[in-house]
């Protein structure tokens, strides 16, 4: 059939998430990691992945991106 996805995408892990627009730092640590522990489990991610967050500086403190940091988030977008 036409118009969908192709079944080799769909079943490929993820090798790139970027988590941004509507400010994603003024999530908690904890919400970040569940995003990620259920894309991990619905498509799988390749240990190697690309996680960037974009984050507001006014929106998270030193402790909050150490959290992020533990949760799987490997870049940062600031702005």
């Amino acid at each position: 059939g036409g118009g969908g996805f192709d079944q080799e995408v769909l079943a490929a892990p993820l090798e790139t998430i970027y988590l941004g627009g509507g400010t994603p730092s003024l999530l908690r640590p904890a919400q970040v990691e569940g995003v990620l522990n259920e894309l991990r489990t619905r498509f799988g991610i390749k240990p190697e992945a690309e996680i960037t967050m974009e984050m507001d500086p006014g929106t998270f403190t030193a402790q909050d991106a150490a959290g992020f940091l533990a949760a799987g988030v490997k870049r940062v977008s600031l702005g």
